[in-house]
């Protein structure tokens, strides 16, 4: 390989990488600020969900990680999954994933009835659509995977080990360049 071509890979994964570290410092950034604010995080009108009750089960089990896409009060329609700020004084101000059974409009103000799937009985709090996070898109079972995966012991050692040898790549790859630059 020429050192042209060599100079123009290196420089190439160079602002790749910068590029890449700046985006994920953005995100870190963005999430951290929505979590200060109280807020779900919000990513190009994209937000990730945990369900975290066994409201909605079998639709979706506690740990389960899903998608939420930003939608417009009016875009609401009953059957939809959506995610919104409670209002009920047990859970106010935290997301609640519920399933809409209703939908109130009253002069361009928007409130849904909703419904747990493993729930007996609807909310008795309207969800209000000033405070719509947004509507269910996807499972992300990946991520739910993953989640499980880091909580148990064993997958521990796994990423401990994953980061050693990663790390062991990067400082033999930049002993091997140093030796190259000394020849």
């Amino acid at each position: 390989m020429s050192k042209k071509a060599k100079k123009i890979i290196d420089t190439t994964v160079k602002i790749v990488w910068w590029v890449f570290l700046v985006l994920l410092i953005a995100l870190i950034v963005c999430i951290v600020s929505a979590k200060i604010k109280g807020k779900v995080p919000k990513i190009f009108g994209y937000s990730v969900v945990v369900i975290t009750t066994k409201s909605m089960e079998d639709t979706f089990p506690v740990g389960t990680y899903i998608l939420i896409k930003e939608t417009l009060p009016q875009d609401v329609q009953e059957g939809d999954i959506i995610c919104f700020y409670s209002e009920d004084a047990s859970i106010y101000g935290y997301p609640n994933t519920h399933r809409v059974v209703q939908v109130i409009e009253n002069n361009g103000n928007y409130e849904y009835v909703t419904k747990g799937d493993a729930n007996f009985v609807e909310d008795t709090v309207t969800a209000k659509g000033d405070k719509l996070i947004g509507k269910y898109v996807k499972k992300l079972d990946s991520l739910t995977w993953l989640s499980e995966a880091i909580k148990s012991e064993g997958m521990v050692f796994v990423f401990v080990g994953m980061f050693v040898a990663t790390a062991g790549v990067i400082v033999v790859a930049m002993v091997l360049k140093q030796k190259n630059e000394d020849r």
